[in-house]
């Protein structure tokens, strides 16, 4: 075969997500090409202006030509408009687009001016497109000046009966601040000329997109910021909106983008993150964002408020085919690979995502800050997939095991970023010379308690099983092995508070209100759990039902049970050596509660 037909196999092999490299450029965009290639656009904002460039792949990704100079953003006259120009930056954050004409269009930001946001110092959000086949830029025009938004990359472009309608969406400073909103909110714009010129839309109570803020928050109360758009249907489209509510917002148009609805809590889980919606070509949507609420504020050794940075070490995806009614999935599609080492200065993490269907089918996604920036590119069907396993044969590649230490040296603020390190670790498999097992311990007094967190599919959403192969050793100080609708930091007490369904180990081996469990032995323990009847069967292979839990929790509304989490019960300034090994975990999520797997007393299904 020829390179371009293994290329070609290649691209239409891809399943589950592929890691293509870093990206160029944080907070960047790409769109495809009529040839098939993957056009990706970033800025360097080593000159001012900047210059936006761009990189393209003939390959699905694999391969990049070199970098090429689009365009030179603009200069800005300021403090007035008769101003002399002056040097101003680009944001990194580019959103972009091909139309049906086969040109591109870019939306951009400039900054400038120093002091307070919104009095002194500003952004003009851009729009640009090429002209005569992509040959030539046309002159920048600027959608809304003398603001302060963010990343702005909520771009996207529907038909109309009237044509093609260009919509955008971003942040906006609010001077003065509103008592109980964040520091912005969102607006949208559109354009029925290729961009010539933009109208602000309406909104259903004449008020921007916002959403409440609460002052015990573990970071900056921004507000309703950083939206992407999507055609959910024909005309009928949709805002993500990112906050600090626990939640994304949501707004809704029916009416090709003129009106907006009230911004509500939608019903998915998030940090202060932002989320991206891309539609396929068969009408298909699919949400990427971080499932992973952030750490609550917490007391400082020495007295006054701590705020751990948190919230981005897990990029999710999940997909619907009926216009966002029900979505499938809830899976990780990049785990930051830096999550046990202590983190950098400055804005990290697997957040800012962006992605577009490729000609063969597959989903190109790019994310991530600072260090941590990634390509990707996977099936869409992998989001449908309702098995999952591991046996460690792979290392700890699917799993989050980091623990925080050291905190009694953090000051009080915010966005703090304390020492991390691996928490549970892999260590040899006591009886299979080769293998390795999870060993979930405390050990040493001054880091906090093991913990480990455990993606699976999240399936028909309502009922399923996890099952474990574990053993808890003698002098071990207790176990809990708990399931949850998001990921939770795995050292962190909060995934025990707001688990769905939990069930507690003591050092003897007894279960909370069940039966015991002998220690020094290998046990599989199957979890099998029914949301309509709130109840989750636990059995033990030889013993049949163990206990059954009653939920604790709701999840999110329409959200999946999609974690297993498994945590270290030593106490606080404890150490617990001993701890409990995992050799291998399994899911199944397709199964309604008649079929789902039951062992029975002699260990057959």
């Amino acid at each position: 075969m020829s390179k371009a037909e293994i290329e070609s196999f290649n691209c239409k092999n891809v399943w589950a997500p592929e890691y293509l490299g870093a990206a160029f450029g944080p907070e960047s965009s790409a769109v495809l090409l009529p040839d098939g290639a993957i056009r990706f656009f970033y800025t360097d904002k080593s000159c001012k202006p900047s210059i936006v460039y761009s990189r393209t792949s003939s390959d699905g990704g694999t391969t990049w030509g070199e970098p090429q100079a689009e365009f030179q953003t603009p200069s800005v006259a300021y403090p007035e408009p008769d101003s002399p120009l002056i040097d101003s930056q680009t944001w990194y954050a580019t959103a972009s687009l091909l139309d049906p004409y086969g040109e591109i269009h870019v939306m951009f930001q400039v900054y400038y001016g120093a002091g307070m946001i919104g009095v002194t110092r500003f952004m003009d959000v851009y729009h640009i497109r090429t002209t005569d086949g992509r040959t030539a830029w046309a002159a920048p025009v600027p959608i809304r000046s003398r603001i302060w938004c963010g990343a702005a990359k909520g771009l996207t472009l529907i038909q109309r009966d009237a044509g093609w309608r260009l919509i955008a969406t971003f942040g906006e400073w609010i001077v003065p601040r509103i008592p109980g909103v964040g520091e912005l909110n969102s607006r949208v714009y559109y354009s029925d000329n290729n961009g010539e010129t933009w109208l602000e839309a309406l909104y259903e109570d004449g008020l921007p997109l916002r959403s409440p803020i609460s002052d015990d928050f573990n970071g900056a109360n921004y507000g309703a910021i950083e939206g992407c758009v999507v055609e959910m249907s024909t005309q009928a489209l949709h805002i993500y909106l990112r906050t600090q509510t626990g939640y994304l917002y949501e707004s809704e148009s029916a009416d090709s983008g003129g009106t907006w609805s009230i911004a509500k809590p939608s019903r998915f889980r998030s940090s202060s993150s932002p989320a991206y919606a891309v539609r396929l070509k068969d009408g298909r949507v699919i949400l990427f964002w971080c499932n992973q609420p952030q750490l609550p504020r917490m007391e400082a050794p020495g007295g006054g408020v701590l705020g751990i940075y948190s919230g981005r070490d897990a990029l999710h995806a999940a997909i619907s085919d009926d216009g966002g009614a029900t979505w499938k999935g809830y899976r990780e599609v990049y785990l930051d690979p830096k999550r046990n080492e202590q983190a950098v200065k400055g804005d990290v993490g697997v957040s800012y995502p962006d992605a577009i269907e490729t000609a063969e089918g597959n989903i190109f996604l790019t994310c991530g800050q600072g260090n941590t920036t990634a390509m990707f590119r996977f099936r869409p069907e992998w989001l449908y997939e309702t098995r999952h396993e591991d046996d460690f044969s792979q290392g700890l590649d699917g799993w989050s095991t980091f623990t925080a230490h050291y905190m009694e040296q953090e000051t009080p603020g915010l966005g703090k970023k304390p020492m991390r390190s691996e928490g549970a670790t892999l260590v040899e498999h006591p009886e299979r010379i080769g293998s390795k097992v999870l060993h979930v311990r405390k050990a040493e007094p001054q880091k906090a308690a093991d913990g480990a967190v455990w993606n699976f599919p999240g399936g028909n959403g309502n009922a399923g099983t996890v099952q474990l192969r574990m053993k808890f050793n003698k002098g071990f100080s207790g176990a809990w092995i708990c399931l949850n609708d998001a990921f939770y930091d795995p050292w962190y007490s909060d995934g025990e508070t707001n688990a769905i369904f939990k069930l507690k180990v003591s050092p003897d081996g007894t279960i909370e209100n069940g039966e015991r469990l002998e220690l020094d032995r290998w046990h599989t323990l199957s979890l099998s759990w029914d949301l309509s009847r709130r109840s989750c069967e636990v059995l033990a292979e030889g013993m049949g039902t163990v206990v059954t839990l009653t939920q604790i929790n709701q999840p999110a509304d329409g959200a999946p049970i999609c974690y297993l989490r498994l945590k270290c019960t030593a106490a606080e300034l404890s150490a617990d050596t001993f701890g409990f090994n995992v050799e291998s975990v399994s899911s199944d999520t397709g199964a309604d509660k008649t079929t789902m797997i039951h062992l029975a007393p002699d260990g057959s299904n």
